[in-house]
């Protein structure tokens, strides 16, 4: 996966899920993660969260902006991953 300069190795992806407007606030703000490698358009209604599975990297997942979630979920082959829906489960 290329998002910017940056690269992440597709064996190194533990879970995706696509991130729906209604969740995008709450993804960007109180439920992001300071470690989080964000790629964020503000013009681009979705999202999709990149969940990492790499004991050599401290980022915890990538969100990135994108107008097709479910092109590049199925790119990834993660397709049948649930959407974020913008609750806070922490409580």
């Amino acid at each position: 996966l290329l998002v910017g300069r940056a690269h992440l190795p597709v064996d190194v992806i533990a879970r995706t899920a696509a991130v729906p407007p209604s969740a995008k606030s709450a993804a960007l703000g109180r439920q992001l993660d300071p470690a989080a490698y964000v790629q964020h358009r503000a013009w681009v209604k979705q999202m999709v969260l990149v969940v990492l599975d790499d004991p050599d990297d401290p980022t915890p997942y990538w969100l990135v902006s994108t107008r097709h979630p479910d092109r590049l979920l199925a790119a990834l082959g993660r397709v049948d991953e649930s959407p974020v829906d913008g609750t806070d489960r922490s409580d």
